[in-house]
């Protein structure tokens, strides 16, 4: 990635090999900015497969179901999924398992996003949706799309040294804040978790 200078405000995204790691960091940074006093009110970002639960085997994710319930009562939890409009039940049914607290909304993909292949587009909206609210404080999720609407952004990204503070099992990246970049990344911080 080529370094930015910008004397702006950053965004953080955190990816982590360790999600254990990555669900332990952003709770902390939930916590904290949740602490800070802000007229607005806060928003999480959750994706349901292989995020909140594996996709595959129908699984808990555990790391990530402990920041889902853990998540302070005041920050409103929401899902944006690309799973059919037709699954809503379903996703309720395995949310439920999760927390009896269901999120304050559920985004599921209507079918014309699906057909023209246009996830980021339809995730990217569900998040101005989102934002229209509240703030966001973090998107978390497997895909580069749960975090942020397009990887393209990443080409404007630089990474952080990994030395002292930083375990080698992580990867940080600041975004500049520009509008370019706040259109695309709509979140104070992500969490980008290995992809399965």
């Amino acid at each position: 990635m080529k370094r930015v200078q910008s004397n702006s405000a950053h965004f953080l995204i955190y990816e982590c090999k360790n999600t254990s790691a990555a669900c332990t960091w952003a709770q902390h940074f939930v916590n904290a900015a949740s602490a800070l006093d802000n007229a607005s009110p806060y928003s999480t970002v959750f994706d349901i497969d292989d995020t909140l639960i594996f996709a595959k085997t129908d699984r808990i994710n555990t790391d990530v179901a402990k920041l889902y319930k853990t998540i302070p009562h005041a920050v409103n939890r929401v899902v944006v999924t690309a799973r059919p409009t037709r699954s809503k039940a379903f996703s309720k049914r395995q949310l439920k398992l999760l927390d009896d607290d269901m999120p304050l909304k559920m985004f599921h993909m209507p079918d014309h996003f699906s057909r023209r292949g246009e996830i980021h587009l339809y995730k990217s909206k569900c998040r101005k949706n989102v934002e229209a609210n509240s703030e966001i404080l973090l998107n978390i999720g497997d895909q580069w799309t749960d975090v942020f609407g397009t990887t393209s952004v990443v080409e404007n990204a630089f990474d952080l040294e990994e030395s002292g503070e930083f375990a080698p099992d992580k990867s940080y990246v600041i975004l500049p804040q520009s509008d370019r970049g706040r259109e695309i990344l709509s979140s104070s911080a992500s969490v980008k978790l290995p992809s399965k």
